[in-house]
């Protein structure tokens, strides 16, 4: 399954994202389990004791093929019986971050205001809040530049490390500033920009 899954990609394991949380596959320890008259099995069986017990007496069963199937795309592998989750979810939201890069625009942005000097990014970016009942609810971020100093906000900038513009188009790298973690809670982010056609470089906005 694991070199199935490579050939999908083409052995690329930069395509491949692969989290786990579950029971730690050490301790691995087989006991025997003497038979009793209330399960109607007299023999003795054998049982895979939990290599982990949580605080609140769950427990995780030694991910054994689950931990060898993550190490294969050197993914993020963290234990189910943590006391909380956060840390494994920041594990795998970094890992995805990292994953897909950082976030370029690819093209000419739009400028949103040309009779004022310099560039005003034809942008918008919105936290989408989902709750227990499946209703949305938008809130617009503004950017750097209008937020007054208040945060989160976006910018773009020129980055030709980060967003070196292989496929011909300019890029500009959107960084987004915050003073704590963006709400995380059933929440997405939806972040578009306008941009020039290549035909239209002489109209309003991609005048520049």
């Amino acid at each position: 399954m694991i070199e199935r899954t490579k050939a999908l990609k083409g052995g690329d394991l930069g395509k491949i994202l692969v989290s786990a949380i579950a029971g730690p596959p050490t301790p691995y320890q087989v006991v025997t389990m003497s038979g009793t008259t209330s399960t109607g099995v007299m023999e003795d069986q054998p049982w895979i004791k939990h290599s982990c017990v949580a605080q609140d007496m769950s427990s995780g069963d030694p991910g054994v093929r689950i931990k060898m199937w993550v190490d294969a795309f050197h993914g993020t592998f963290t234990t189910i019986c943590d006391r909380t989750f956060e840390p494994a979810l920041t594990q795998i939201v970094n890992a995805i971050g990292t994953a897909m890069g950082p976030a370029c625009v690819e093209g000419k942005v739009v400028d949103a205001d040309p009779l004022t000097p310099g560039l005003q990014p034809n942008c918008s970016f919105e936290t989408v809040t989902i709750d227990a009942q499946g209703n949305k609810t938008k809130t617009a971020i503004p950017s750097c530049e209008k937020s007054g100093g208040l945060r989160p906000c976006w910018s773009l900038s020129s980055d030709t490390q980060r967003c070196p513009g292989n496929t011909g188009l300019p890029q500009t790298l959107l960084t987004i500033a915050s003073d704590g973690p963006m709400p995380a809670d059933l929440a997405q982010y939806e972040i578009s920009c306008a941009v020039c056609e290549p035909s239209a470089s002489s109209s309003d906005g991609c005048r520049y």
